[in-house]
């Protein structure tokens, strides 16, 4: 890092057995006192603060974890990328899958386990507490692997943390980019929220939504791609996940099958036969997969009498058979049913890590060895071969919360305009008789209280499932505190005086 970010502050201090050393000039100076630290050592790094801003020890504190995993590096024969540097996993091999082999081929069965399960330390229950990703995973640092560090949704960064709200942009939903039909303008929205995400320090995002729409009232038809067309999905889906990719974001393609509705959705059966699987609700998936989808999320329901998550003729035969998927299937949260019977039918990966429905002894038993390095290779080549492993944005070694990042100021300008001109697009006119635009002395009547209402702007204050008029609830919702009515974006300067119409708005005004 740049010695100029180092100025402001005290000299960063490592102390390990009770011996202290200071940084003066090369940083790889400091790397080398740390490589030949002994393991076994008990080191503290002392980082300096700004006396006018407290935050700014936390990136020189992200630092020192760097330089400390470069050090670890020198020891295995690895080395941590800088910028313009070949990636990490590159030292076992210049392809992706070489690489991946090697490097299970070097892990232990404890850091396999890291790369199966989820670690659900920021869950407090069934909510998610403030300062933490959606779903994460350990790291492994004697190997340089990263921790993921996956974040909701696919329409933007997931507000569920007061201090998130108005640090990102809160974009168009899924099913309104669908509706813009131009998949150019589709891959522009991607990169863009792909950005957000690698700015956040988020390195995968759980989604896109991939499911076709097939029940109106199903509550989350709203994030879909695909909306109810499998080949409008198709063709949004690989430009979504190509422009992720672009941004080193890996995606987490869901919710695989049938996922049709939210009422009784732990519990209701899903029944297609063969031809309407392939032909209405497997081709986004399959688009996904050729333009390099990491991950995908089964889902809660049952699909023909089994369980999304452990139906081995789905994920075994159909996804990771037919469809040739070599990336890694992710539960839903809170998903599994059986304990051992969801290795066994092809999940590769539990979230978010809470239900301690996968330990040691359980995988060895129901799974087997050969079984858990298959789970751990597809893990790690879905994350090495989408490029969201190449370039470490957040240092786990400091825990998984990374608030420099995670509380950093992502959205612009020209995101709000891209926001703008995907909604516009998304518009469907179906007739015009000289009315738009809106010319100066018209009068305008607004019907119903929607017209009118404020939004809610704090995610503590409404359940989190609950969306309203600007927003999708759930796992999708991106809070903005910026939202105007209909009525104020009317009445806005520049625009013609309103007058009400039979006091229909919400207040009676």
């Amino acid at each position: 890092f740049e010695s100029s970010r180092l100025f402001p502050l005290k000299m960063p201090t490592l102390v390990c057995n009770n011996m202290s050393y200071r940084l003066v000039g090369s940083t790889w100076l400091f790397a080398a006192v740390l490589a030949v630290t002994p393991e076994s050592a008990s080191c503290a790094f002392d980082i300096g603060e700004r006396a006018d801003d407290s935050t700014c020890a936390l990136p020189l504190a992200r630092d020192a974890a760097l330089l400390q995993r470069a050090a670890l590096s020198s020891r295995s024969g690895l080395h941590t990328d800088v910028e313009g540097s070949a990636p990490w996993w590159q030292a076992w091999g210049a392809d992706a899958r070489v690489a991946t082999e090697a490097i299970v081929g070097d892990m232990t069965w404890e850091e396999k386990l890291r790369l199966v399960t989820g670690h659900g330390e920021g869950w407090d229950a069934y909510t998610l507490r403030s300062g933490f990703y959606t779903g994460i995973t350990l790291d492994v640092p004697r190997l340089n692997i990263p921790a993921i560090l996956a974040q909701d949704a696919a329409q933007g960064f997931r507000t569920s943390d007061p201090k998130v709200v108005g640090t990102v942009t809160s974009w168009p939903s899924g099913l309104a980019m669908a509706a813009a039909w131009d998949t150019a303008l589709t891959h522009r929205y991607a990169s863009a929220i792909g950005a957000e995400f690698r700015g956040k320090g988020a390195n995968a995002i759980l989604g896109p939504s991939l499911d076709i729409v097939r029940v109106m009232k199903a509550g989350r038809n709203v994030e879909s791609l695909s909306g109810e067309d499998p080949l409008l999905g198709a063709a949004n889906a690989r430009e979504y996940v190509s422009a992720m990719k672009g941004q080193g974001i890996a995606c987490v393609g869901k919710h695989f099958i049938l996922n049709g509705q939210e009422t009784n959705r732990y519990s209701y059966n899903s029944v297609a036969s063969e031809r309407t699987k392939w032909e209405v609700h497997y081709p986004p998936f399959v688009a996904g997969i050729e333009a390099g989808l990491a991950s995908v999320m089964c889902a809660y329901n049952s699909v023909d009498g089994s369980q999304a998550c452990e139906n081995s003729e789905l994920i075994q035969g159909d996804l990771k058979g037919r469809m040739g998927f070599q990336g890694w299937v992710m539960s839903d949260w809170w998903a599994i049913h059986s304990r051992p019977n969801a290795a066994r039918s092809g999940l590769d990966q539990i979230m978010p890590g809470t239900q301690n429905v996968w330990d040691s002894n359980d995988l060895k038993n129901s799974a087997g060895e050969a079984r858990v390095d298959d789970m751990a290779r597809r893990v790690l080549f879905g994350m090495i071969s989408t490029g969201a492993f190449d370039r470490p944005s957040c240092i786990a070694a400091l825990g998984w919360t990374c608030p420099s990042l995670l509380y950093a100021n992502v959205t612009s300008c020209e995101h709000t305009a891209l926001a703008r001109e995907v909604a516009a697009a998304s518009a469907v006119l179906l007739k015009n008789d000289g009315v738009l635009p809106l010319k100066k002395g018209v009068r305008v009547a607004l019907l119903g209280s929607a017209c009118n209402l404020r939004q809610e702007t704090d995610p503590d204050a409404i359940p989190w499932n609950r969306g309203d008029y600007y927003v999708v609830g759930g796992s999708g919702r991106v809070l903005s505190p910026n939202a105007i009515s209909v009525r104020q974006a009317l009445e806005a300067p520049g625009l013609p005086g309103l007058g009400s119409y039979a006091g229909s708005l919400a207040g009676g005004n």
